[in-house]
C-alpha cells in the first residue's frame, strides 16, 4: 500500500499547488483519446464481428509493419495507436491512459497532452517497426508509456515552482521506476511489444522536459521557445501522416515476401494447436522456410516447411499451399501433404 499511497500524497500535492483553473480543467483530450480507441474496437467488431480478427484485418485497419510504414505509409505510426488486439489489451490501455493522461491534462492542458500523445505513439511505433521486422504491431501502449514519461520528467523539473517536497519527489520517482521496472520484465513476455514501450518512454521524457523548460529556465531566453518545439513537431507529424494517408491509403497490399511473413505466425499457432500432447510434453513448432508467388490476382502459391519438435523428438513436414489475401483478411489451405 506504501507505494500506491506515497503516488497519491505526491499527486495530491501537486494539484493543491496548480491553479484553481488548472484544477477544475475536464480530461477532455483524454476522454477524446479513449473514445477514438473505443470507436475503433466498435468498427473491427462491427466489420468483422469479432474484436480479434486475423492479422491481415488489423493490417487493412493501419496497424504498423515496417514493409508498409516505412514504405510511404507513414499515417500507420498513429492509426496503429487506436487499434487493439482484443478487449483485454484495450480495456488495460485505457485504463492507464485515463490514470496518465487525466492527471497530465491537467499541468499541461489539453492542445499540449494530444501533441505529447501523437509524438510518443509515432516514436514508439518507429522503434517497434526498427525492432520487430515484419511483425504485425498496434496498441496505445507507446504512446501511454509517453505519457507516464513525460509526466515524470515535468515533475521532476519543476517541483519546486509546483510546492513540492524534495521528499514526496523522490517518493514519486522511486514509485514511477519501481512501475516503470515491473511493466518492462512484463513486456518480456511474448506478444508483447517491449521497444514501442521503450520508445514511447524514451519519447515522453524528452518531450516532458521540453514542456517544463518555461518553470525550470525563467531567466533564459529560450525557456518558452522549447514547448513550440513540441508543438510545432506535432503538427508536422500530423501533416506528414494525412498527407500520407490520401497519397499510399490505398496502396497497403502485401508482397509476396510479406504475405509470408504474417502467414508464418497464423501456421505456427494453428499447427501448434492442433498438437495433441499431454500437459508434460514440450511442443516447438518453427517454420524453416515459406515460398509464394503471387499469381497477379488474390491468390499465393507455393510450398512451406515445418519443424516440429515433441518430446524430444524433431520431424519436418512440407506441403503445397495456397494463400488468398483479398485486402483485408488472409486465409490458406493445404493443397498437399
Amino acid at each position: 500500500m506504501k507505494m500506491g499511497d506515497d503516488t497519491a500524497r505526491c499527486e495530491a500535492v501537486i494539484l493543491a499547488a496548480l491553479p484553481e483553473e488548472s484544477r477544475r480543467r475536464k480530461p477532455i483530450a483524454t476522454v477524446a483519446l479513449i473514445s477514438i480507441s473505443a470507436l475503433m474496437a466498435a468498427l473491427v467488431f462491427g466489420k468483422y464481428g469479432s474484436f480479434e480478427p486475423d492479422l491481415a484485418a488489423f493490417l487493412y485497419l493501419g496497424a504498423n509493419i515496417d514493409s508498409l510504414t516505412f514504405g510511404g505509409q507513414v499515417w500507420r505510426l498513429l492509426s496503429s495507436s487506436f487499434l487493439h488486439f482484443g478487449l483485454p489489451h484495450l480495456l488495460l490501455n485505457v485504463i492507464c491512459l485515463f490514470s496518465f493522461g487525466s492527471f497530465l491534462e491537467k499541468m499541461i492542458g489539453g492542445v499540449r497532452l494530444l501533441c505529447v500523445y501523437l509524438l510518443t505513439a509515432a516514436l514508439g511505433g518507429v522503434f517497434s517497426c526498427v525492432m520487430h521486422e515484419d511483425t504485425v504491431c498496434a496498441g496505445a501502449s507507446g504512446a501511454v508509456f509517453g505519457l507516464f514519461g513525460a509526466t515524470m520528467a515535468y515533475i521532476a523539473l519543476s517541483y519546486r515552482r509546483l510546492g513540492i517536497r524534495i521528499g514526496d519527489l523522490m517518493g514519486y520517482l522511486k514509485n514511477s521506476l519501481i512501475f516503470v521496472g515491473i511493466n518492462f520484465v512484463y513486456s518480456l513476455m511474448p506478444d508483447v511489444d517491449m521497444a514501442a514501450h521503450v520508445g514511447g518512454l524514451v519519447g515522453g521524457l524528452a518531450v516532458g522536459a521540453l514542456l517544463a523548460a518555461p518553470i525550470r529556465m525563467e531567466k533564459s531566453r529560450y525557456a518558452e521557445k522549447l514547448p513550440k518545439i513540441v508543438e510545432k513537431a506535432s503538427a508536422l507529424l500530423f501533416v506528414v501522416v494525412v498527407a500520407s494517408w490520401f497519397v499510399a491509403h490505398d496502396t497497403w497490399r502485401l508482397s509476396a515476401e510479406e504475405v509470408a511473413g504474417v502467414l508464418r505466425e497464423f501456421l505456427v499457432d494453428d499447427i501448434a494447436g492442433q498438437m495433441k500432447s499431454d500437459e508434460a510434453d514440450k511442443v516447438n513448432v518453427e517454420i524453416v522456410d515459406i515460398e509464394l508467388v503471387h499469381d497477379g490476382g488474390d491468390e499465393y502459391h507455393g510450398r512451406f516447411k515445418v519443424r516440429i519438435e515433441c518430446n524430444g523428438e524433431v520431424s519436418i513436414h512440407g506441403s503445397d499451399i495456397k494463400v488468398t489475401c483479398d485486402g483485408q483478411r488472409l486465409t490458406y489451405e493445404s493443397v498437399s501433404q
